[in-house]
């Protein structure tokens, strides 16, 4: 029995034959990242990502499920004052996001190279 080459299948021919250019790219790309292995650095990096992600779970789930609870409740709001609550609430988002629309407009019609100019202008 003879050993075979890595890119080779066991009847010789190439890997990657009759396969596209972005497969075999693809494959290749896969290749590189299987064989470099994996730092400390990378796996306490990852760990910490997995330890975050469940605690703020296990923070956070207990809450999300009392509220999710109480939803049949929502039947008993009155509806006025579930109409003043989601006026309250619109004119909350609009006042919040105002300034970005501003700054938005002013973008598109070129006030910050207008902006920028004068600052120099002045000082």
């Amino acid at each position: 029995m003879t050993a075979r080459r890595d890119g080779q299948h066991p009847g010789g021919e190439p890997v990657n034959a009759g396969k596209s250019a972005s497969v075999a790219a693809k494959a290749a790309a896969i290749d590189a990242v299987q064989a470099r292995p994996l730092t400390w650095k990378t796996v306490v990096m990852r760990a910490l990502a997995v330890a975050v992600a469940g605690a703020a779970l296990y923070l956070v789930l207990p809450k999300l499920i009392a509220v999710l609870g109480a939803w049949p409740r929502l039947s008993t709001l009155n509806p006025v004052w579930f109409t003043v609550c989601l006026a309250a609430e619109l004119v909350s988002f609009i006042c919040s996001e105002a300034p970005g629309w501003e700054e938005i407009r002013t973008r598109s019609a070129g006030g910050r190279e207008q902006a920028e100019d004068g600052s120099r202008r002045r000082g």
